[in-house]
């Protein structure tokens, strides 16, 4: 019989990790990027509209559309306020 290995919860794993400062700095990158990601993809299914839809809107292509919905695309504030144009929507940034 094969031993198992100990199981490793998720949260004392993430709090172990950002103990370091630098995970800790890329992962709120990472995660705000993920926000806007989840957001846009939510307003583009709601509108129920195809990323090439969408993509004709912004002046740009569908696989960037793609990119911006998995948060694998730098995004400016100026494509930031687009999209939000798109959906009628408005931007908001805060600092905290």
């Amino acid at each position: 019989m094969r031993k198992r290995k100990p199981i490793i919860h998720s949260e004392k794993f993430l709090t172990e990790l950002l103990k370091n400062e630098a995970v800790k700095r890329r992962y709120h990158e990472d995660y705000e990027k993920l926000l806007v990601a989840h957001q846009t993809a939510t307003l583009r299914k709601v509108a129920k509209m195809t990323q090439a839809q969408m993509a004709s809107k912004l002046g740009t292509t569908q696989s960037v559309v793609s990119r911006i919905e998995t948060g694998r695309q730098n995004l400016t504030l100026g494509m930031i306020r687009k999209i939000a144009k798109v959906f009628h929507r408005k931007v908001l940034v805060t600092f905290e």
